[in-house]
């Protein structure tokens, strides 16, 4: 008979990245880096090439959609459009079989493989340091590659601050902390999250929850080890996660990403929100979510310790 912990991890195998798909993206993000370097030596701007977003982070499910690459540029954060103006153009006449657009924050790439249905998008977000964050900077000496700190995205007519190392820093720790099994703890409730989408009235699929907002809750909230440091299992804690989730979203406790910024839970409560749920009907999910998984554990005998008084 296939345990609980069998069947997670059934799911969590299934939902991962295909070999192909990691080829393609890695074949993707090399020439496009190859790409920037060009930029580099041609405008002479300093500049930092690295992954970021689910890919990056390990969390991401299949079908891999998107790449998200950063280029950290060194310049003054006003300075900042012109020189993303200049690296589209640079982008699109190196790359003249991509369809290539500016968005919102980035510039998307879409990359076929040999089937068109194959493609990944790769996001390439242009930023610029925050130097107030790193003394390398203040003191004039500019070493980029080993700046650590937050940076400036432009976004419309304003800036957003970003903190992709500290992001990427946490999650590591975290998944470290839980003997490597964070990571498929957050790839199985980004399924569930993916099979509850619903249509939206423009005709788009959206999720529950944002997948970063529901990343950050599950590592920087959660802890699901032992009193004595062991690791209690996939099955608990799972059961363990929809609860400390349905609270959070419940209770309307801010969500503050890995070095700091706006909250990731605004969207739930903005009036201009065109996804097709709202906090009370997330609240409702997470809570039926949490009860199935509850009577799932306590069926099997695996109650978590740390909340099976209050059950």
């Amino acid at each position: 008979m296939t345990t609980i912990a069998e069947t997670l991890s059934e799911i969590v195998s299934k939902a991962n990245i295909t070999q192909g798909q990691q080829d393609w993206a890695i074949g993707g993000h090399t020439r496009i880096r190859k790409i920037v370097d060009l930029f580099e030596k041609e405008k002479g701007y300093k500049t930092k090439v690295f992954l970021t977003g689910s890919y990056a982070r390990n969390t991401a499910n299949r079908p891999l959609n998107d790449v998200d690459i950063f280029v950290a540029i060194e310049v003054e954060v006003n300075q900042l459009p012109q020189v993303v103006e200049s690296l589209t153009r640079h982008l699109k006449r190196h790359l003249p079989t991509a369809q290539l657009r500016r968005q919102n924050r980035s510039i998307g790439i879409d990359l076929y493989h040999k089937d068109p249905k194959t493609a990944i998008t790769f996001d390439v977000i242009p930023a610029a340091p925050i130097s107030k964050f790193n003394q390398a900077f203040v003191n004039n000496s500019r070493e980029l590659d080993k700046y650590q700190g937050g940076y400036y995205i432009p976004t419309g007519d304003t800036w957003i601050e970003t903190f992709p190392h500290q992001a990427k820093a946490k999650v590591e720790t975290a998944n470290a902390e839980h003997k490597g099994r964070l990571l498929p703890l957050i790839k199985l409730l980004k399924q569930w999250n993916a099979y509850h989408a619903v249509e939206n009235n423009q005709g788009k699929m959206k999720k529950p929850l944002k997948s970063y907002h529901l990343e950050v809750m599950c590592y920087t909230v959660a802890s699901f080890n032992n009193r004595d440091g062991t690791y209690q299992g996939d099955a608990p804690s799972i059961c363990l996660l929809f609860h400390l989730l349905y609270l959070l979203i419940k209770d309307n406790v801010p969500t503050i990403p890995p070095g700091g910024g706006t909250r990731l839970d605004a969207y739930l409560d903005d009036p201009q929100n065109k996804r097709p749920w709202s906090r009370d009907a997330v609240v409702s999910l997470l809570k039926s979510a949490l009860d199935t998984t509850r009577n799932l554990v306590s069926n099997a005998g695996l109650y978590p310790f740390s909340t099976s008084a209050e059950w």
